[in-house]
């Protein structure tokens, strides 16, 4: 399948979830968060949404994420955007955010267990996330940027209930509720097995990347 399709984004677990990695991210004016000294702009700078991700320096001088290094002023992340060979809108949330499909030209698994981020394999993996995120939020009194968003994102959404009560029975914990266990693995990737779509979820996610918006559409 095409990369970039909607098809492409329903990854087989064991066949086609070896490559490429799952973000949420949010949308904000490009002019707060973007220097007007960076030289390469993105094609989007001037619209009045683009997309960030939730790194920022502190005021003693290091990443919220605890890394020492200044995060890119356009990705918001440790990385800039020659490191990816591809970058598609997968999911839209607007005006809250996006889901984005990545592939990195080198090793996945360094962005996948980088503290701060929010890269999974697959969109059902992507949707654990942002469901354990908005509980963080919504019942742990986590006001973080990230949490925030995702909750957003959420309600957007309007994820149907089936499908929530099947992401939270059988996608196994992500990263959030991984850390609230204590676990000092929490960044990797689980080892438990990670379900196929069931049919309902499969036919939301291609309904919803069929009508995603592409880079530089959101107002």
């Amino acid at each position: 399948m095409r990369t970039g399709t909607p098809e492409s984004f329903l990854k087989i677990i064991n066949e086609t979830d070896n490559k490429g990695l799952f973000a949420f991210a949010k949308l904000d004016n490009p002019r707060n968060f973007m220097l007007d000294t960076d030289i390469d702009k993105r094609c989007d700078f001037d619209r009045p949404l683009a997309l960030r991700g939730f790194h920022k320096m502190t005021d003693d001088g290091v990443c919220n994420c605890g890394l020492p290094d200044v995060p890119s002023t356009r990705s918001g992340a440790h990385f800039d955007l020659d490191a990816l060979s591809c970058l598609f809108v997968a999911i839209d949330a607007a005006p809250a955010g996006l889901i984005c499909y990545f592939e990195f030209i080198e090793d996945e698994d360094f962005y996948l267990t980088q503290r701060g981020n929010t890269y999974t394999r697959t969109l059902q993996e992507q949707f654990r996330y942002l469901l354990e995120w908005k509980y963080a939020h919504e019942h742990l009194g986590n006001n973080e940027e990230i949490a925030i968003t995702a909750k957003e994102m959420c309600d957007i959404l309007d994820i149907p209930l089936t499908i929530q009560e099947w992401i939270l029975s059988e996608v196994p914990n992500e990263k959030v509720n991984r850390y609230l266990e204590g676990k000092t693995n929490a960044l990797e990737r689980t080892e438990e097995p990670i379900p196929d779509l069931t049919e309902e979820f499969k036919q939301w996610l291609f309904d919803l990347a069929n009508i995603a918006k592409p880079f530089g559409a959101h107002k």
